[in-house]
């Protein structure tokens, strides 16, 4: 009997481990598979992208010269979809003043020289505090 129980128990361990095997293999060559399908949506959504980038340039260089001038270029961005031109401006978020930048940065600074002195005037107030507590009255 026990001869019996070590041979079943051998036998269903090496199936149970060999089908854990095919699943690990069967579930990357299924990632292999939707990479692929990822990656030619991403190459046609390039292609899509480069597109719209030459069609936009044709219409601001009409004569095909590979020249902008200077002032067709917001226009030129502006026909671009988000990721190679402008950002809508519902998805910009609102750009603080550079004063308002500077005085939170100041105000910060500030925060840390004032702790800073703090922490200095309480360790010397503690120091003189121990000093004159140890010397004979």
């Amino acid at each position: 009997s026990p001869y019996m129980y070590f041979t079943s128990y051998i036998v269903l361990g090496n199936f149970m481990l060999l089908n854990l095997c095919v699943a690990v293999i069967l579930e990357a060559f299924a990632e292999f598979v939707n990479s692929d399908d990822d990656a030619e949506a991403a190459k046609n959504d390039l292609l899509k992208k480069i597109g719209q980038f030459k069609a936009a340039w044709l219409r601001h260089d009409p004569g095909d010269r590979l020249f902008m001038p200077a002032y067709r270029v917001v226009a030129f961005l502006e026909e671009l979809p988000p990721p190679l031109g402008l950002p809508d401006a519902a998805e910009m978020e609102t750009p603080r003043s550079p004063r308002s930048q500077r005085q939170s940065f100041i105000g910060a600074q500030e925060k840390a020289l004032v702790g800073a002195a703090l922490d200095k005037a309480q360790h010397q107030t503690a120091h003189r505090v121990r000093s004159h507590s140890d010397s004979p009255a």
